[in-house]
């Protein structure tokens, strides 16, 4: 039998992605008297609001969607790099294309929902964990203005990351195996 080591290695940079947040963002007030600082993995919401850390299980539907593809993908590139089959090929295949399916549900949930919208609302987020968890209130965190920055974090890239190295260790296996 021959182990497919790249097959591998995208299985294991899919699992890393699971714990890596993929999403953050960061609040401020003008004059730096207030800030938010959010960061999502796909399991879990942690925010940080007047140097008060936080974390709490984030049930959000694109969340979840997206951990249940990843963890599919991790699963698929780890049983197709052991089988010595043809269809090694094809699941190695279909495994990149699930985590390229993950990263759209991802990115097409968070763009439509209220936690990445144009008008920031950060009194949506705080009200997301428990009343008094971080001593501001949502309503009062709604009496400043602040500015905003996002980005997608390390986990969304490094499920890009394994949906290519599935693609091509397919592309390899199926040359290997003609």
């Amino acid at each position: 039998m021959r182990v497919n080591y790249l097959g591998i290695a995208a299985s294991a940079v899919a699992i890393i992605s699971l714990f890596i947040p993929w999403f953050s963002i960061e609040l401020w007030t003008e004059n730096l008297g207030s800030t938010m600082n959010f960061s999502a993995n796909l399991y879990q919401l942690t925010g940080t609001v007047e140097g008060i850390t936080k974390s709490m299980f984030l049930p959000v539907w694109f969340n979840i969607s997206a951990l249940v593809l990843m963890t599919a993908t991790a699963a698929g590139c780890l049983v197709a790099s052991l089988i010595n089959a043809k269809k090694r090929t094809l699941l190695l295949g279909l495994c990149g294309c699930i985590a390229l399916i993950s990263m759209a549900v991802f990115a097409g949930g968070l763009s439509g929902s209220n936690f990445a919208v144009e008008r920031l609302n950060p009194g949506y987020t705080i009200s997301q964990f428990p009343e008094g968890t971080f001593g501001l209130s949502a309503e009062n965190s709604m009496q400043n203005s602040y500015d905003y920055s996002w980005a997608i974090g390390y986990g969304f890239w490094l499920a890009l990351v394994a949906a290519m190295l599935a693609v091509i260790s397919a592309i390899l296996s199926r040359k290997k195996s003609s």
